[in-house]
């Protein structure tokens, strides 16, 4: 069974993928043998990390979650997402940047890095599954709140990209309504996931186009 250890490295926490044959729970990740990814594997994950220059007058927080690495996890109750449940499997390393925010205005990113291009497109396209739809209706619904999902055309950016809007079913059609926007971007052997969450889908564009091209740019930069 594969599990998965806690690092810190850079500021960034991440995960590293590492077998085993037996059952895996929080209490034994510290006694497991270091995970195998390659220093590689380390500049990629250090060139996603969001930086205060990415994003002005956004102050860092406590991460929270984002798709790339959080939805196997948050979605367990809901059967839409089954289709999703292993998508990760193999990828030698993931984790999270630190969270930003301005106002109600809240980014949160993750990454998941794998052996092979191929694989990293494996997940992007689980992303876009015309079930991921629904999956999201299921994860963001709940406590009486209805929301509605439709996929959302990103901005052009790194080798492949899909995205989603979330947006509350009473706040549907109004121009000022509190939306989260989902970007799933693949850059190499890489996909990382930016949720922007809390503002208008003017807040959500302009994070999109002044922070996400730096991450890109900085990812090829270390895959070269």
């Amino acid at each position: 069974m594969r599990r998965l250890l806690p690092l810190a490295i850079a500021g960034l926490f991440l995960l590293g993928a590492c077998g085993s044959s037996g059952g895996s729970s929080a209490s034994d990740a510290t006694t497991t043998t270091a995970p195998p990814f390659s220093a590689a594997d380390r500049r990629i994950s250090e060139a996603f990390q969001l930086v205060a220059a990415d994003l002005p007058g956004f102050q860092e927080i406590a991460p929270e979650t984002s798709e790339a690495l959080d939805l196997a996890q948050s979605s367990k109750s809901v059967q839409a997402c089954d289709f999703f449940r292993s998508a990760n499997q193999k990828a030698a390393l993931a984790g999270r940047s630190g969270g930003f925010q301005r106002g109600a205005v809240k980014v949160n990113a993750s990454v998941v890095i794998f052996e092979t291009p191929e694989a990293a497109q494996a997940l992007v396209e689980r992303f876009r599954d015309p079930l991921m739809v629904q999956c999201l209706e299921g994860v963001y619904s709940g406590s009486g709140r209805a929301v509605s999902v439709s996929p959302i055309a990103p901005n052009d950016l790194g080798d492949d990209r899909v995205a989603y809007r979330i947006t509350p079913t009473a706040q549907a059609d109004t121009p000022d309504a509190k939306v989260v926007d989902v970007i799933v971007v693949r850059v190499g052997r890489a996909v990382f996931s930016v949720n922007i969450s809390g503002g208008t889908a003017a807040d959500s564009a302009e994070v999109q186009s002044n922070a996400l091209p730096k991450v890109v740019d900085r990812m090829r930069a270390a895959e070269a």
